[in-house]
């Protein structure tokens, strides 16, 4: 079954740029992993430093993969001066 995520990411200040820039580069790694359809960044049109990722995975496994990649680790710890509040949320997509 398909699993789908939005990831609700605010900086810490002053570090907008850096955690931004670690972002991207995630984004870059994890849209080349076996079984990931779709991983986006995007910035809130209100309040540019907040950020959103959007991922699209074909099954929990695809995304348990992810989780314990080693790019998504480095990011995890080296995001722990740049990033100030992170909220996931599992969606379901009401209308294709």
């Amino acid at each position: 079954m398909e699993i789908r995520i939005i990831a609700d990411i605010v900086p810490t200040e002053g570090f907008e740029e850096e955690l931004k820039t670690q972002l991207l580069d995630l984004a870059d790694k994890s849209q080349s992993e076996a079984g990931c359809k779709t991983y986006t960044v995007h910035s809130d049109t209100t309040s540019p430093s907040r950020f959103f990722i959007y991922e699209i995975w074909e099954n929990n496994d695809c995304l348990e993969k992810h989780e314990n990649s080693p790019h998504f680790k480095h990011f995890i710890k080296s995001s722990e001066d740049t990033l100030s509040e992170i909220q996931v949320h599992l969606i379901n997509a009401l209308v294709e």
